[in-house]
C-alpha cells in the first residue's frame, strides 16, 4: 500500500486569497492531503492572530475534505519534519518571487534535507493577487471581490480596514 502523500502549503495567510485558494486546489491534483500551516513569521506583524487566520481559512476550505489547516509555531521545516511531511509547496506570481521562494527553499533543504520544494506558477488572472495588496485595499475601503474568498470577505474588509 502507497504511503499517503501530505504536503504542506506554509504562509502567514496576512489574509488567505483567492491565489493562495488556488494554490491550495491545484496541490490537490498531486497529493492526497494538503496542510496549510499557518505561521508566524518574526519580520511581520499580522493584523490578525495566528488563531483567527486559522479560522478565517478553516471556513474557507471547509468543503475541500483533504484540507486541514493548523497553527504552525516555529520553523515551517520543524512542522514538517513533526508531521512526517517531506513536500511543501510554494505559489509563484513572478520571476522576482521565484527568486525568493528558491532562496527560501534552499534554506529549508538545508535546515531538512528531506523536505522538497515544489513551486507552482500562479495562475495569470490571479497573478495580481497578493496579501499585501489585500491589506492596502481593505485598509481603505475598496472592493475586496475577486481578491479574497467571498466566505471570508467581509470578515477581512472590517479586519484590515482603518
Amino acid at each position: 500500500m502507497d504511503a499517503k502523500r501530505t504536503v504542506v502549503f506554509g504562509g502567514t495567510f496576512d489574509p488567505f486569497t483567492l491565489g493562495h485558494l488556488r494554490i491550495v486546489e491545484q496541490t490537490l491534483s498531486f497529493a492526497d492531503e494538503v496542510v496549510v500551516a499557518v505561521c508566524e513569521n518574526s519580520q511581520k506583524i499580522p493584523t490578525l492572530s495566528a488563531d483567527a487566520r486559522v479560522e478565517l481559512i478553516r471556513r474557507v476550505v471547509a468543503p475541500l475534505l483533504s484540507v486541514r489547516v493548523e497553527k504552525c509555531i516555529g520553523l515551517l521545516t520543524a512542522f514538517c519534519k513533526k508531521e512526517s511531511i517531506l513536500v511543501a509547496v510554494r505559489g509563484i506570481r513572478s520571476a522576482a518571487h521565484f527568486e525568493e521562494e528558491q532562496v527560501m527553499a534552499e534554506i529549508n533543504r538545508r535546515l531538512y534535507p528531506e523536505l522538497v520544494t515544489v513551486m507552482i506558477p500562479t495562475s495569470p488572472e490571479l497573478s495580481h493577487i497578493s496579501s499585501s495588496a489585500v491589506r492596502e485595499i481593505a485598509r481603505y475601503g475598496g472592493d475586496l471581490r475577486g481578491w479574497v474568498p467571498d466566505v471570508i470577505l467581509e470578515d477581512i474588509a472590517k479586519a484590515y480596514r482603518v
